[in-house]
């Protein structure tokens, strides 16, 4: 959990705020932890006093220690229900892969065009993707295991899954070029422009998407040349996005997020298991029960222009505290947010254009499950960019996600220093449980039943 301010820092805070609140926030809305105390050290020195006189002790101490190689052996199951790396406990590296299948038509300046073609043409795709899909399948559930893939050269690199997952998805315009666009989800469709975005071609669209994440980066980066190798002359590779979260142990396993901004990102988070991550039977395609929408967001951070934005301010623009991620209404990360609640002057203790008031779910349905990456790039000179992946998660896309994004591009203060520039959606199939993979079947193979 997050680490509260000291006693006499909060009193400071809250006094200066009831001095000056009402003049700063009418001039910026107009214009837009105690550290521990030597609990471990303690520790220490009580065993070492005791070592002498209990070794036995010491010794089975010494033994419940975890491996020093844990994060490495760690592994997740690649069968079951429901694919891996969608409500799976984030890890700290990853890298979203979006492909073309070859030979398609170049729609990289209209990534919704639905092309024309005869029946050759989507015979030819459709046996295209299914061999992707099957090497992807064979070699996904091998490297998770700490297996090498068919044909690697390099199988040492595998040794170590650290909670290695591969997930896979399908963009609108695979349905046309296979010949089944009944089969599309109605709400599989590249989101409307919106006035904050300013998308770069090299972000946007995708006929097929591979996620792998893992503990280890060199996890990660073994697992995306082998897993495209494997399908070379299949698909054509179409973006490349990289992205990383907090290390393993670095902080407890239950805090939040932050992003580069220093925010607390992803507070409020739906049950990773119901029926708003996945698909159930109100799912007007019954190959997708059990899987799930994502829509993946490439947000540019502008970094020098919020290191100019003093902590009040920043607050405001939240409507939570930066320092603990607790609403401006309350005292904790997890306080309820509420909106309706006025200061002495009259004005709204959140304000209505913060951020947590244009993403708050108005309705239970405009939840979604949140996992925000982290990520900078440098093109070679210059200060890198710097941004967030913002991966959402969710059953229905129309219903969910797009009236709290409409929200966020209508007005939210934190646009005035973030930039959409990639945009990308895409339906996640259920999983493949191990019966059916020893019939012989694949991720995504729903498709051509």
């Amino acid at each position: 959990m997050t680490t509260e301010p000291r006693p006499d820092e909060t009193q400071h805070t809250s006094e200066h705020s009831t001095r000056s609140r009402s003049h700063t926030r009418r001039a910026f809305l107009g214009g837009t932890s105690a550290a521990a105390v030597g609990v471990a050290g303690g520790a220490a020195l009580t065993g070492c006093a005791r070592a002498d006189t209990d070794a036995d002790a010491a010794a089975k101490a010494a033994e419940a220690l975890p491996s020093p190689t844990a994060i490495g052996e760690a592994q997740i199951p690649f069968h079951g229900e429901r694919q891996a790396g969608i409500a799976t406990p984030p890890q700290a590296h990853c890298v979203f892969r979006a492909f073309d299948l070859a030979g398609a038509p170049d729609n990289r300046r209209d990534y919704a065009a639905t092309p024309r073609l005869g029946g050759d043409d989507t015979k030819r795709f459709a046996a295209a993707l299914k061999g992707v899909l099957r090497v992807w399948t064979d070699d996904g559930a091998r490297l998770v295991r700490g297996e090498s893939g068919l044909a690697d050269m390099d199988p040492e690199l595998a040794e170590n899954p650290a909670r290695l997952t591969l997930t896979v998805g399908f963009g609108p315009r695979l349905f046309d070029l296979i010949g089944r666009p009944e089969l599309r989800p109605r709400w599989l469709r590249q989101l409307p422009a919106f006035e904050i975005d300013d998308l770069d071609d090299r972000f946007n669209g995708g006929d097929l998407l591979l996620h792998i994440a893992a503990d280890d980066p060199l996890t990660v980066a073994n697992a995306s040349r082998l897993l495209s190798a494997g399908v070379r002359g299949l698909v054509v590779s179409r973006w490349t996005q990289q992205g990383f979260r907090k290390a393993s142990g670095a902080h407890p396993k239950d805090m939040t997020q932050r992003n580069l901004f220093g925010q607390l990102d992803g507070t409020v988070q739906p049950d990773t298991g119901g029926d708003l991550v996945f698909c159930g039977a109100d799912e007007d395609q019954e190959w997708m029960r059990g899987g799930s929408g994502l829509v993946l967001r490439r947000i540019v951070m502008n970094m020098a222009t919020w290191e100019e934005v003093d902590p009040p301010q920043r607050d405001l623009s939240l409507g939570r505290r930066q320092s603990t991620g607790a609403p401006l209404t309350g005292e904790h990360e997890f306080d309820p947010v509420d909106l309706d609640a006025k200061d002495k002057a009259g004005l709204e203790v959140i304000p209505p254009q913060s951020h947590v008031a244009r993403a708050h779910a108005r309705t239970p349905e405009e939840l979604f499950l949140r996992r925000p990456f982290n990520f900078t790039s440098d093109a070679g000179g210059g200060d890198p960019e710097s941004g967030l992946l913002f991966a959402a998660y969710c059953a229905n896309v129309d219903r969910q996600f797009l009236p709290v994004q409409e929200r966020l591009a209508e007005a939210d203060l934190l646009n005035t220093w973030t930039t959409p520039t990639g945009s990308a959606v895409f339906a996640l199939p259920p999983g493949l449980g191990e019966s059916q993979a020893e019939a012989g079947g694949f991720l995504g193979d729903g498709l051509f039943t």
